[in-house]
């Protein structure tokens, strides 16, 4: 992953990465919602790219814990959406599913061409920005791709109540879809114990589960998204 600074302006930037990314990313889900036949995140204020609309004040509380000591789990509110109401039912949701998903992989390719068309480089030569300037610019740069690129990979995980479950759930067979959805409850406490678990068993604090699966794939949309540069 694009290393991360625990300065100050890294924390900074790594916050507002996570914050702009979020609020993209559920403000996705209420434009799928919505184009499905659903109104209800419109209605509730959610169909908006500002911020403050799709932040949870615990979840944002964790997600500057997690910027300060690069470790943790943070949260925005989760978007309503009223399955009863989506056009295509079961399809429709897993749309309205995957919409978040592909709003984070969709920023990442964007940021990643300021870097590979060199948009950067021509921004600090035409405004004769300052050294420092410039790299408070690259590296949220370079924080953007990286929270992005995670954010989708974290988000397919097939765990409730991540998108990655509610696209399976949605697009199994019924008898199917039934039983898997019986593994709801199960899910954050099952995240929480992925995450969180091996920091409290000794000799194996250093053991990223997480890492595990995401690094293979994580490092593949890296170098797709950077491409040369």
């Amino acid at each position: 992953m694009l290393g991360l600074s625990t300065s100050l302006a890294g924390i900074a930037i790594t916050l507002v990465a996570f914050v702009l990314s979020i609020s993209a990313h559920e403000f996705s889900h209420a434009l799928a919602a919505y184009a499905q036949g659903d109104d209800t995140a419109q209605r509730q204020g959610r169909l908006t790219l500002n911020p403050v609309r799709h932040l949870d004040p615990l979840g944002t509380l964790m997600l500057l814990i997690m910027a300060a000591g690069g470790f943790g789990l943070g949260w925005g509110k989760p978007t309503p959406v009223n399955p009863a109401a989506l056009r295509g039912g079961r399809a429709s949701m897993a749309l309205v599913s995957v919409a978040g998903i592909a709003a984070n992989l969709a920023l990442a390719f964007a940021f990643g061409l300021v870097i590979r068309d060199h948009w950067l480089e021509q921004l600090v030569q035409g405004r004769e920005l300052g050294l420092g300037t410039a790299q408070l610019l690259l590296a949220f740069v370079e924080t953007m791709i990286a929270v992005n690129i995670g954010l989708a990979l974290f988000n397919l995980l097939p765990i409730a109540p991540l998108d990655g479950f509610g696209v399976l759930v949605n697009l199994l067979p019924a008898g199917a879809s039934a039983r898997f959805a019986q593994a709801t409850r199960w899910g954050p406490g099952l995240l929480m114990l992925i995450i969180f678990l091996p920091r409290f068993i000794p000799g194996l604090q250093n053991l990223n589960l997480l890492g595990m699966v995401i690094d293979p794939p994580f490092r593949f949309l890296e170098r797709a998204v950077l491409g040369g540069a």
